[in-house]
């Protein structure tokens, strides 16, 4: 095995990782059906038998964190190095400063979906990552047909909308029951950012 040196930043570590996950899943899984193999001999095992050889792959591309951050999110469900807008922060408020648009944010639309309404309107839910974190955005019926075709699942976009934070609420039309309903970017309008 090569020997790592010490000042190979994340991104070299993570790019050669993530080149490497088929190998990696590949080697378990032999692992895993070697020993479920019955032994002639329970105490048979030899040194050999304990060594694993990965088959790593040196000839990797160099990932942008970007890039790594969005493998992350695909494999594992999170983001585990950090939010991946979190390099856009000064742009985005300095773009605020100079438009004037507090409700300017910039997303990362991660899922889209499309609902229809009782009165059989389209509206769209979309699950995106913005500065703050993971958040529900809504396009209500009124703009979605005219959003829609615009909206690509993985694709940055500045979006003009207001935050509608309900807390948690009782009411006796429900049969006393309790709900809690989490922040959601109600979208006006959006754009994608080139």
């Amino acid at each position: 095995m090569q020997k790592i040196s010490k000042d190979i930043d994340y991104i070299s570590v993570r790019s050669f990782l993530m080149s490497n996950v088929d190998n990696l899943l590949e080697t378990i899984t032999a692992i895993r059906k070697d020993k479920q193999n019955p032994s002639d001999d329970l105490f048979a095992m030899d040194a050999q038998s304990n060594q694993v050889s990965v088959p790593w792959k040196t000839d990797y591309t160099k990932l942008s964190p970007f890039e790594i951050l969005m493998q992350e999110k695909n494999s594992l469900g999170i983001y585990v190095s950090g939010n991946p807008l979190n390099i856009y922060k000064d742009f985005l408020g300095y773009l605020q400063f100079i438009t004037g648009v507090r409700d300017l944010h910039l997303v990362l639309i991660e899922k889209v979906r499309k609902i229809f309404t009782r009165s059989n309107k389209m509206m769209l839910a979309l699950e995106l990552t913005t500065l703050n974190g993971s958040v529900e955005g809504i396009i209500f019926p009124k703009k979605a047909p005219k959003l829609s075709p615009l909206v690509e699942e993985l694709e940055l976009f500045f979006v003009i909308g207001k935050y509608s934070e309900k807390k948690k609420k009782d009411s006796a039309d429900d049969g006393g029951k309790s709900y809690d309903d989490t922040p959601k970017l109600l979208v006006r309008e959006l754009s994608l950012y080139l």
